[in-house]
This record gives structure tokens, sequence and C-alpha cells, in this order.
């Protein structure tokens, strides 16, 4: 019963990261102050605990002789480990973002705040050193990467599509059930890719942490890549469900005798 009670507060933990990492992660207004050193120390100690139950999880279940362990340790033991996966995965992904976002106020020569309070967590109330200034020229590196890396994606797509289109071919309105169901992936990709791209000029995309309300802001390294990945999984989800489905009416057709 004590892993029970251990995995039912992981999964509490988890549903209220995910609830705050969704708080803090949202595009907000303008020169607002998005992260400081305490955000970076909260979440740098979550992750940090957060991994150290999972590597006791997994010391448990290599050292343990689990198969002879009852059934609602072995059980609880295995919830724990999938939630306290989770939990790392959330908090390292937030850390990772707030930690690159301070980064980025330091190059652009600003006070690193310890507490955004102070400062109305406003941008234009940190001090600046003689370092800051305004970045106009040349190109984002990160939003080539992302680009580069959600185009590579999109290709993947259009294999996809290629796939279910031949393997379903021989079966007539199959083969066109798959398409409609995987050509809107290669469209959301390719149009992600491009936007991504377009980010690249500095003359119309900003960083996060520049004062300059004429130009848009751009997406950043690790907030781009967490949300590739939950795309991509959700692509992945959609395709397995893709091939569920043309299966199943294949299954339907044949045990008719449509195909004979």
């Amino acid at each position: 019963m004590y892993y029970i009670y251990i995995a039912m507060l992981q999964a509490l933990l988890l549903t209220l990261l995910f609830l705050f990492g969704i708080r803090i992660t949202r595009p907000k207004e303008p020169n607002i102050i998005k992260y400081d050193r305490r955000d970076r120390m909260r979440f740098g100690v979550l992750a940090s605990f957060s991994t150290v139950i999972m590597a006791g999880h997994i010391l448990f279940i290599i050292i343990s002789d689990f198969d002879g362990l009852p059934v609602e340790i072995s059980v609880g033991t295995i919830i724990g480990l999938l939630l306290s996966s989770g939990v790392v995965i959330v908090t390292w992904t937030v850390f990772w973002i707030i930690y690159f976002y301070i980064r980025r106020l330091a190059k652009y020569g600003y006070e690193i705040p310890a507490d955004k309070r102070i400062f109305g967590s406003r941008l234009e109330h940190l001090g600046k050193s003689e370092a800051y200034r305004l970045n106009r020229t040349g190109y984002s590196k990160e939003s080539v990467f992302l680009a580069g890396i959600n185009f590579l994606i999109c290709l993947r797509a259009v294999g996809e599509t290629f796939v279910i289109y031949f393997r379903y071919k021989p079966f007539g309105d199959l083969a066109y059930l798959g398409l409609c169901g995987f050509v809107p992936l290669i469209a959301f990709w390719m149009v992600r890719s491009v936007l991504l791209w377009r980010q690249r000029l500095r003359q119309s995309y900003r960083d996060d942490v520049e004062i300059d309300p004429s130009r848009k802001p751009r997406k950043h390294l690790a907030e781009g890549l967490t949300a590739t990945v939950v795309y991509r999984l959700v692509m992945w989800a959609w395709i397995v469900a893709g091939y569920a489905c043309l299966d199943c009416i294949y299954n339907i057709r044949e045990t008719a005798g449509l195909y004979l």
C-alpha cells in the first residue's frame, strides 16, 4: 500500500508541474520577465529530486526479486516508475527552458533578477550593462536548426504517406482514404518549417529579451524542440491510429468476401 501512496503523490506532482509548466511557458505580453533565478533554482531542485526518485525505482527493480514480490508492490513500483519518469521529463524540460532564457538575458547585458517581482516583471526595469544592444542584423541559427528539424520530419511524413498509399493501393479506395488522413501531416510540418525558417531573419524577428515592439518574437531552441517533440508524438499516434483504422476496414471487407 505504501507504493500506491507514493504513486498517487507522484501523479499529483506531475499534474501540478504540467499545469505550472504550461502557465510559465505560454506566450505572454512583450517586455515581460519570464523567469528569474528563483524559478531556475526551484525547477533545478525538482528535476534533481524527481531524477533521484526515478533512479530509486529503477534500482529497486534491478536488485529485488521482482517476480516474487506481492502484486500490489510490483504494480505500485511500475506505476511509480512511469509517473516519476513523466515528472523527470517535465521538470528537466522546464528547467532547460528557464536556463537558456537566463542565458539570453546575460547575453544581452541584463542584470539577472533573483526575484522578477522586485522589478515588476518588466524587462525595461532591469539594470543593463554597457554590452546591451539590439541585434537587428544577420540570422538566428536556432531558427535555422528548428526549421531543418521540422523539414526532416515533413520528409518523414511524405515517406509515411507513400508507404500507406502503395500498401493499400491494390484495395482501391483504402489508398485514397489513407491519403486523406496523412496528407494533412505533410501540410502541417511544411507550414511549421516555413514559419520557423522565416523567423531566422533578425531584421523581422527578435529574441524574447529584446525590447523592440517593431519586430515579432521568434521561437527559441528549447521551446521549439519541446513543441516539436510533442507534435511528433501526436503524429506518431495519428499514424498508428490511421493504420489501425485502415486494417480494421480491410479485415471487415475481407471477412465479407469483398476481396475474393
